[in-house]
């Protein structure tokens, strides 16, 4: 049991210094201070629902995403990333412009 009473003290010792934040029985997540309050936020950038299904998926529970989830997921794509270029035609808009005002 001793090293069980380790593990809880140094969780609990990460909690107090507010490097995690005790989601649940057993359940903890790296927390950071937010920007805008100062109150302690989770890390995970999929927020509080990627830590859930995280936390679900170890010990092998079965979950599926809500319906909302799904039609969300279907509705936004990521748009990829721009190949537009541009040609230069020699000469800038600012020096042009100087050009024409002589």
């Amino acid at each position: 049991m001793s090293g069980e009473d380790q593990i809880i003290r140094a969780l609990w010792a990460l909690v107090a210094e507010r490097q995690l934040l005790r989601l649940g029985k057993g359940v903890y997540a790296k927390a950071r201070p937010s920007q805008l309050s100062g109150r302690r936020v989770l890390t995970n950038p999929g927020g509080f629902q990627a830590v859930a299904q995280q936390a679900l998926t170890r010990p092998g529970v079965k979950w599926s995403p809500t319906q909302a989830q799904k039609a969300f997921a279907e509705t936004t794509r990521p748009s990829p990333p721009s190949t537009r270029s541009y040609a230069s035609t020699g000469a800038s808009h600012a020096s042009s412009a100087m050009a024409t005002a002589s």
